[in-house]
């Protein structure tokens, strides 16, 4: 029969076992999974607040160090709520204006305010010919084609633009429109005021998950406050949340994200067809919100670009490892073999609608054979080479679309692909 002190000798070495494995797990995660936390997301730069039209727009005259997996980065957002230099609305007689819209590649996560494809496009155009400005608008009309609508429907006169370009990310920016909510629309039924179900802004400006909501891409408050600033405490949550999803979809169950089917499910199938019919709804719907940006843009004589912006895996196949091993945060399922979508489908897509695209694909993978190194290692956005690449791509398509004619839709057998061939 056990006595009182070996109990206590017991549960002292359980104890220092437990405190020691904790230990080791925290910096073994450190080392090898560096992991966002809690903690670490007062670090991040409170530039986000709430709009009347989209789930959130930026703050007008912020300037801030925002903290990244793999850098950190000084961001300045002009006195219109979009991130670089300063421009005066009323466009100067013989400008040409190009308006960028986008999710956090556009923004730039990850390089500073003069190295985003944006500000490296005007650059490059300003060598060419003098009249371009080109403004970055990455983040500050949401994330997903439906706020890009209804914020260009709502703000792009007053903008006056001469170009419109979307960059669509073709890992989440199709199903980001899963959590928002569209609460007027117009006569073509496409939203002109929505909100996030799942998301909001916090009182620090921060960009968090309403209560009661889950998503892989989130870290979340730990019961004890000392839990906030571990990273192994982290990835055992993101794990977590992945076994969840799975779960569900494996059994069949709907996932719920904001009231709304998980796009953390298509995440997983986008480079993998055929495509659940989830996902496929989804790609109608991306498709009726292009055709009327294009709608938008011929009725007030703009030009209108889609610019498919590639994942780091389909560059460099080496980080397919990264995504499975790092849990819900990347493409976990899909596999080289299905490298080439969901490009393909967007391509036939937007050429059968007479829409104007540049697919990065291709010019990016010539780099990378080449031995260039585009994404950061950890998050997965482009590093300043790959910015550099995208900002001399689209150079070359718009400047090829000053000297031809614009694709005119011809049925299913249309091709309005504009190769980069600047690699």
């Amino acid at each position: 029969m056990l006595n009182w002190r070996e109990i206590a000798i017991g549960g002292l070495l359980f104890s220092f076992s437990l405190v020691f494995s904790l230990a080791a797990a925290e910096v073994l995660t450190r080392s090898l999974f560096p992991q966002p936390t809690y903690q670490g997301l007062g670090q991040t730069p409170g530039f986000f607040q709430p709009s009347a039209i989209v789930p959130w727009e930026l703050k007008p005259d912020f300037v801030g160090t925002f903290i990244e997996a793999d850098n950190r980065m000084t961001v300045h957002i002009n006195k219109h709520g979009f991130r670089g230099g300063a421009f005066e609305l009323e466009k100067r007689p013989g400008v040409r204006r190009l308006l960028v819209l986008g999710d956090s590649f556009t923004f730039g996560v990850g390089v500073e305010d003069d190295e985003t494809y944006s500000a490296q496009l005007q650059q490059i155009l300003d060598s060419h010919a003098s009249g371009f400005e080109v403004i970055n608008a990455g983040w500050a009309a949401g994330t997903s084609p439906d706020s890009y609508y209804a914020y260009l429907k709502q703000r792009a006169v007053s903008l006056h633009p001469d170009t419109i370009v979307i960059g669509l990310f073709v890992w989440n920016d199709i199903t980001d429109s899963f959590e928002n909510l569209w609460q007027e629309t117009d006569q073509y039924g496409l939203p002109t005021r929505l909100e996030s179900r799942a998301r909001r802004i916090n009182e620090l400006g921060q960009l968090v998950l309403k209560p009661g909501q889950r998503g892989a891409q989130y870290v979340y408050p730990a019961p004890l406050s000392l839990l906030n600033d571990s990273q192994f405490y982290s990835l055992a949550m993101r794990f977590y949340h992945r076994a969840t999803y799975e779960w569900e979809r494996l059994t069949g169950e709907e996932i719920i994200y904001g009231h709304s089917p998980s796009y953390v499910f298509s995440l997983y199938t986008i480079h993998q067809p055929p495509y659940p019919q989830k996902l496929e709804e989804k790609f109608k719907v991306t498709l009726k919100l292009l055709e009327g940006l294009k709608r938008f843009a011929d009725g007030n004589q703009l030009d209108f670009y889609v610019l498919l912006i590639p994942t780091d895996a389909q560059v460099h196949p080496e980080m397919w490892k990264k995504w499975r091993a790092l849990g819900a945060n990347g493409p976990l399922i899909a596999t080289p073999n299905g490298a080439d979508e969901p490009q393909a489908r967007l391509g036939q897509l937007l050429s059968a609608a007479g829409i104007q695209y540049l697919d990065l694909l291709p010019a990016f993978r010539r780099a990378a054979l080449k031995g260039e190194t585009l994404y950061f290692p950890i998050d997965g956005h482009w590093n300043v080479q790959g910015h550099r690449l995208a900002a001399e791509s689209l150079a070359e398509a718009i400047m090829h679309r000053l000297r031809s004619a614009p694709c005119i839709k011809t049925g299913t057998q249309a091709n309005c692909s504009i190769e980069a061939k600047a690699a």
